[in-house]
């Protein structure tokens, strides 16, 4: 291994100070972890906020001191294991995407701190790709500002949906095991399968027919709701904003998520059988005028709404749409 003299990394650090050349991607000072990520030291700040020709800079500014036994900066120790996450699967499925991840301690690096002019912290902030020639760095170059929040700071979906956006590219990300939203879910349908077995199957005489039925209805809304495409393209099944709520719409209709795909198509079902009601009601006999009259209005009533409902969902992937 090669030592090199302290005095030639000072040398050549003030000259690329004066000069604002732009480091190489191959330079030792940017050897990344096992995480893909560089940690900013008080040393090698003065190098590495030149940036990179040609690759975006991407860094999270946090702390990781302690009072006792909590952390000054919880949001800091809960995002990092995410922005780490992110950057790792941005090294393993795209090897070569040119961004580079950084994480700097306001502890450890007291100049970035200044030049920055930060009072605050955690902040994930993202530069542009420096061109050679341009006079670039950290302190006086724009930057994209990533929101963080007590919900989105654990949104691995969201953090990475913000990067995949920014270089363009698509990365797939799974969200960690939540005992709680599992335990949300599974009661939920234990408490239909039981509504099923103990209300609905007593009623029902042919039970072999209604479950082929059921089952023939179930192809066919998988067939054609188009969510084989959410899977082949690994798009999400469900996506939370910065505020931890779920998105059941995505902007534009280039594409869609896959919670979206059962919604609008469950709006075509209720609207469907809302038309079919309409057009059979006059055959059932069991009814009089007066309540065909009355299930009748409901009915178009239900179907207004639904429609209604239904042009309000289209509004937010098309703004712009007239009617």
């Amino acid at each position: 291994m090669m030592i090199i003299p302290h005095f030639l990394v000072w040398a050549f650090l003030l000259c690329s100070q004066l000069t604002h050349a732009l480091i190489e991607p191959s330079h030792p000072v940017l050897k990344r972890d096992e995480t893909n990520v560089i940690t900013v030291t008080e040393d090698n700040y003065p190098l590495v906020s030149q940036g990179i020709d040609g690759y975006h800079n991407i860094l999270f500014l946090t702390m990781r001191s302690k009072k006792g036994n909590n952390y000054d900066c919880q949001i800091c120790i809960d995002f990092e294991p995410v922005y780490r996450k992110v950057a790792t699967a941005v090294k393993q499925q795209t090897p070569k995407a040119k961004v580079v991840f950084y994480i700097a301690d306001v502890h450890d690096v007291p100049s970035l701190i200044k030049d920055l002019k930060l009072t605050n912290v955690p902040h994930v902030v993202a530069y542009g790709p420096p061109k050679d020639g341009e006079n670039f760095s950290w302190a006086d170059s724009s930057f994209y500002h990533y929101q963080l929040s007590n919900q989105s700071v654990q949104d691995i979906l969201h953090f990475g949906n913000f990067v995949g956006n920014l270089i363009q590219i698509y990365i797939q990300l799974e969200e960690d095991f939540s005992i709680f939203e599992f335990v949300g879910y599974f009661s939920f349908f234990i408490g239909i399968f039981l509504f099923i077995k103990k209300v609905v199957l007593p009623n029902i005489t042919n039970k072999w027919k209604l479950g082929l039925s059921v089952l023939s209805l179930f192809i066919i809304f998988m067939s054609i709701t188009g969510y084989k495409f959410t899977e082949m393209n690994n798009i999400p099944l469900l996506a939370r904003n910065e505020h931890g709520e779920i998105m059941y719409f995505s902007g534009g209709s280039s594409w869609q998520f896959g919670i979206e795909i059962f919604t609008v198509s469950g709006m075509y079902i209720v609207m469907g059988i809302c038309t079919l009601l309409l057009i059979w009601i006059n055959n059932w006999s069991m009814l009089n005028n007066e309540k065909q009259s009355m299930f009748s209005i409901a009915l178009a009533l239900m179907l207004f709404s639904m429609f209604f409902y239904y042009l309000s969902c289209y509004h937010i992937k098309e703004p712009g749409y007239p009617y």
